[in-house]
């Protein structure tokens, strides 16, 4: 009888043992699913920051080539004035000199 007793309260003992132990375990879950939660919840902030980063990237290498664009149309534009006050000035020069040629002046271009 004694001995049944003492298996007895072994098993009892066990059982109380593994139940204390998956309670344990229980609470390393919770706290690891907490962790990949956390982690999860980093992870997606990652994304969108990244995400954000890279569509201001964007807009901001839109924006750098638009400027790029408006300062080479200012400079067509700039060259285009150059070349028409060059041409304007060469005529002007020209009939300077014809002139002075007809009054029989003598034009020295140095």
């Amino acid at each position: 009888m004694d001995g049944l007793i003492r298996s007895i309260e072994s098993a009892r003992d066990i059982r109380f043992g593994l139940f204390s132990r998956i309670g344990e375990l229980e609470a390393e879950a919770m706290i690891n699913e907490t962790k990949i939660s956390d982690l999860a919840k980093e992870l997606m902030r990652l994304q969108r920051h990244e995400m954000n980063s890279g569509t201001r990237r964007l807009r901001d290498q839109h924006a750098i080539e638009e400027r790029r664009s408006g300062v080479e149309k200012k400079i067509e534009h700039i060259e285009t004035q150059y070349q028409v006050a060059l041409d304007t000035w060469s005529r002007f020069k020209s009939r300077i000199m014809n002139a002075h040629e007809e009054l029989g002046l003598s034009v020295c271009v140095c």
